[in-house]
């Protein structure tokens, strides 16, 4: 009798641990859902440019800040912790910066490729809503 108690509180010390590490490891945080969209600029996809979604009631600044490169055809999928992982559901302000070196490539001098407006999310106008399961995104349709 004794046996099977000491065999009992080992089992559910040892689930106790493996549960503290599982919850220590990886990120924690909100549930992140899949997100994928696509961005074109005056008609041709955005390749490269950098799409940064920024919580609109974001209480502090570890906030994450999820984000995505856009590919060739112009369609990028959001990260947060990890890669394509996705983001947290909610109303977000975005931002795009796409960037190309300017002049000597050893001066690291770059050179917006899109209007400034769209590198802030304040100014861009840009608005995402990420529900609780996976999203498409509208296309944006960057203007000169």
């Amino acid at each position: 009798m004794m046996e099977r108690r000491r065999v009992a509180w080992l089992a559910q010390a040892g689930l106790a641990v493996v549960m503290l590490f599982t919850a220590s490891c990886g990120p924690s945080g909100p549930k992140l859902y899949p997100v994928q969209g696509k961005v074109m600029f005056a008609g041709k996809p955005a390749a490269g440019a950098l799409v940064t979604l920024h919580k609109t009631d974001a209480e502090n600044s570890t906030t994450p800040i999820p984000s995505g490169i856009v590919r060739e055809d112009g369609s990028f999928q959001l990260s947060t912790y990890g890669p394509n992982d996705g983001a947290p559901a909610g109303e977000y302000d975005v931002a795009i910066t796409w960037t190309e070196e300017k002049g000597n490539a050893d001066t690291g001098d770059l050179k917006s490729k899109l209007p400034l407006r769209y590198s802030d999310p304040k100014t861009s106008q840009l608005k995402a809503t990420i529900g609780n399961s996976a999203t498409t995104l509208p296309t944006f349709e960057l203007t000169k």
